[in-house]
Protein backbone atom coordinates (compact mmCIF):
# COMPACT_ATOMS: atom_id res chain seq x y z
CA UNK A 1 0.00 0.00 0.00
CA UNK A 2 1.54 3.13 -0.43
CA UNK A 3 0.45 7.00 1.22
CA UNK A 4 1.40 9.50 -1.65
CA UNK A 5 2.13 12.80 -0.61
CA UNK A 6 2.52 16.07 -2.89
CA UNK A 7 3.07 19.89 -0.92
CA UNK A 8 1.58 21.41 0.61
CA UNK A 9 1.05 17.97 2.32
CA UNK A 10 -2.11 16.43 0.09
CA UNK A 11 -2.07 12.99 0.63
CA UNK A 12 -3.83 10.63 -2.80
CA UNK A 13 -6.70 8.25 -1.68
CA UNK A 14 -9.07 6.63 -4.41
CA UNK A 15 -12.27 5.59 -4.19
CA UNK A 16 -12.32 1.63 -5.04
CA UNK A 17 -15.35 0.67 -7.98
CA UNK A 18 -18.21 -1.32 -6.95
CA UNK A 19 -17.96 -4.74 -7.21
CA UNK A 20 -20.11 -7.42 -5.34
CA UNK A 21 -16.67 -9.74 -5.52
CA UNK A 22 -14.68 -7.13 -3.23
CA UNK A 23 -15.39 -6.76 0.28
CA UNK A 24 -14.00 -3.24 0.56
CA UNK A 25 -16.25 -2.32 -2.73
CA UNK A 26 -16.93 1.46 -2.77
CA UNK A 27 -14.51 2.74 0.10
CA UNK A 28 -12.12 5.12 0.33
CA UNK A 29 -8.51 3.57 0.25
CA UNK A 30 -4.84 4.27 -0.36
CA UNK A 31 -3.56 2.91 -3.35
CA UNK A 32 -1.99 -0.51 -3.11
CA UNK A 33 -2.79 -4.55 -3.67
CA UNK A 34 -1.39 -7.98 -3.48
CA UNK A 35 2.43 -8.57 -4.18
CA UNK A 36 2.94 -10.37 -7.35
CA UNK A 37 6.16 -12.60 -9.04
CA UNK A 38 6.90 -9.89 -10.94
CA UNK A 39 7.49 -7.76 -7.69
CA UNK A 40 11.16 -7.68 -5.94
CA UNK A 41 10.06 -6.22 -2.83
CA UNK A 42 6.87 -4.94 -0.76
CA UNK A 43 8.01 -1.49 -1.40
CA UNK A 44 7.93 -2.48 -5.48
CA UNK A 45 4.10 -3.88 -5.15
CA UNK A 46 3.34 -0.24 -3.43
CA UNK A 47 4.58 1.74 -6.51
CA UNK A 48 3.47 -0.98 -9.56
CA UNK A 49 0.42 -0.98 -8.16
CA UNK A 50 -0.12 2.86 -7.41
CA UNK A 51 0.95 3.09 -10.86
CA UNK A 52 -1.38 0.42 -12.33
CA UNK A 53 -4.55 1.77 -10.13
CA UNK A 54 -3.85 6.27 -10.91
CA UNK A 55 -1.21 6.11 -13.45
CA UNK A 56 1.16 8.34 -10.88
CA UNK A 57 4.82 6.51 -11.09
CA UNK A 58 6.33 6.42 -8.03
CA UNK A 59 10.18 5.13 -9.14
CA UNK A 60 11.49 8.69 -8.45
CA UNK A 61 9.08 9.80 -5.90
CA UNK A 62 11.57 10.42 -2.81
CA UNK A 63 10.77 7.59 -0.10
CA UNK A 64 9.30 8.58 3.17
CA UNK A 65 9.55 5.43 5.04
CA UNK A 66 7.82 2.34 5.92
CA UNK A 67 5.19 2.48 8.30
CA UNK A 68 4.13 -0.73 10.39
CA UNK A 69 2.63 -3.88 9.00
CA UNK A 70 -1.46 -3.56 9.39
CA UNK A 71 -3.97 -6.33 8.97
CA UNK A 72 -7.52 -5.77 9.31
CA UNK A 73 -9.38 -6.18 12.58
CA UNK A 74 -12.87 -7.93 11.17
CA UNK A 75 -12.51 -11.83 11.12
CA UNK A 76 -15.45 -11.54 8.10
CA UNK A 77 -12.79 -10.14 5.72
CA UNK A 78 -9.92 -12.20 4.37
CA UNK A 79 -6.89 -12.47 6.61
CA UNK A 80 -4.03 -10.39 5.43
CA UNK A 81 -1.18 -8.06 6.36
CA UNK A 82 -0.43 -4.94 4.20
CA UNK A 83 2.92 -2.80 4.84
CA UNK A 84 2.48 0.85 3.89
CA UNK A 85 4.94 2.81 2.74
CA UNK A 86 5.12 6.49 2.64
CA UNK A 87 6.12 8.26 -0.60
CA UNK A 88 6.56 12.33 -1.85
CA UNK A 89 6.18 13.09 -5.17
CA UNK A 90 6.32 17.22 -6.67
CA UNK A 91 3.77 19.33 -6.33
CA UNK A 92 2.37 18.82 -9.46
CA UNK A 93 1.83 15.40 -9.54
CA UNK A 94 -1.22 14.02 -10.80
CA UNK A 95 -3.19 10.83 -10.87
CA UNK A 96 -6.70 9.35 -12.60
CA UNK A 97 -8.30 6.25 -12.32
CA UNK A 98 -5.79 3.91 -14.32
CA UNK A 99 -7.50 1.05 -12.98
CA UNK A 100 -11.36 -0.24 -13.69
CA UNK A 101 -10.90 -1.14 -9.53
CA UNK A 102 -10.86 2.61 -9.36
CA UNK A 103 -13.95 4.69 -9.22
CA UNK A 104 -11.79 8.02 -8.21
CA UNK A 105 -9.22 9.73 -6.97
CA UNK A 106 -8.83 12.23 -4.71
CA UNK A 107 -5.88 14.50 -3.15
CA UNK A 108 -7.17 15.04 0.63
CA UNK A 109 -4.95 17.55 2.61
CA UNK A 110 -3.30 15.73 5.88
CA UNK A 111 -4.22 19.09 7.71
CA UNK A 112 -7.83 18.52 7.04
CA UNK A 113 -7.46 14.53 8.27
CA UNK A 114 -5.43 16.13 11.76
CA UNK A 115 -8.15 18.36 12.49
CA UNK A 116 -10.21 17.09 15.23
CA UNK A 117 -13.41 18.28 13.12
CA UNK A 118 -12.64 15.29 10.95
CA UNK A 119 -12.53 12.64 13.39
CA UNK A 120 -16.43 10.79 13.06
CA UNK A 121 -18.07 7.48 13.47
CA UNK A 122 -18.79 5.55 9.94
CA UNK A 123 -21.98 3.29 10.83
CA UNK A 124 -22.55 -0.17 9.33
CA UNK A 125 -25.45 -2.73 9.18
CA UNK A 126 -24.70 -6.69 9.38
CA UNK A 127 -24.99 -7.80 5.91
CA UNK A 128 -24.55 -4.40 4.24
CA UNK A 129 -21.74 -4.78 1.49
CA UNK A 130 -21.82 -8.26 3.29
CA UNK A 131 -20.32 -7.14 6.70
CA UNK A 132 -20.51 -9.10 9.28
CA UNK A 133 -23.69 -11.23 8.07
CA UNK A 134 -24.22 -13.09 11.00
CA UNK A 135 -24.91 -10.13 13.42
CA UNK A 136 -28.89 -9.20 14.25
CA UNK A 137 -30.43 -7.10 11.21
CA UNK A 138 -31.11 -4.39 14.07
CA UNK A 139 -27.80 -3.89 14.86
CA UNK A 140 -25.54 -0.67 13.91
CA UNK A 141 -22.05 -1.05 14.45
CA UNK A 142 -19.56 2.25 14.45
CA UNK A 143 -16.02 2.68 13.50
CA UNK A 144 -14.07 5.69 13.56
CA UNK A 145 -13.18 7.82 10.46
CA UNK A 146 -12.46 10.38 9.00
CA UNK A 147 -14.82 12.63 7.11
CA UNK A 148 -13.14 14.99 4.54
CA UNK A 149 -14.34 16.37 1.36
CA UNK A 150 -17.02 14.36 0.95
CA UNK A 151 -15.35 11.43 1.98
CA UNK A 152 -15.75 8.97 4.55
CA UNK A 153 -11.97 7.03 5.38
CA UNK A 154 -12.45 4.26 7.80
CA UNK A 155 -11.10 0.56 8.57
CA UNK A 156 -7.44 -0.06 7.70
CA UNK A 157 -7.10 2.73 5.64
CA UNK A 158 -8.58 5.12 8.62
CA UNK A 159 -5.81 3.15 10.98
CA UNK A 160 -2.96 3.64 8.64
CA UNK A 161 -3.51 7.42 7.92
CA UNK A 162 -3.85 8.05 11.76
CA UNK A 163 -0.56 6.97 12.40
CA UNK A 164 0.57 8.45 9.88
CA UNK A 165 -0.85 11.77 9.93
CA UNK A 166 0.35 11.62 13.69
CA UNK A 167 3.68 10.51 13.25
CA UNK A 168 4.40 12.84 9.86
CA UNK A 169 5.36 16.45 9.53
CA UNK A 170 5.30 17.99 5.96
CA UNK A 171 8.69 19.10 4.89
CA UNK A 172 7.06 22.45 4.05
CA UNK A 173 8.50 22.52 0.03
Amino acid sequence: MAIVVRPPGEILLVRRAESPADPWSGDVALPGGRREEIDSSLIGTARRETLEETGLDLRRAAPLGELEPVAPVSKHLPALSVTPFAFEVGAGAAAHPASREIASVHWVSASALADPIARSFHEVRPGQRRRRPSLSPATVLKYPCYRVDGLVIWGLTYRILKGFIEGWRPTGR
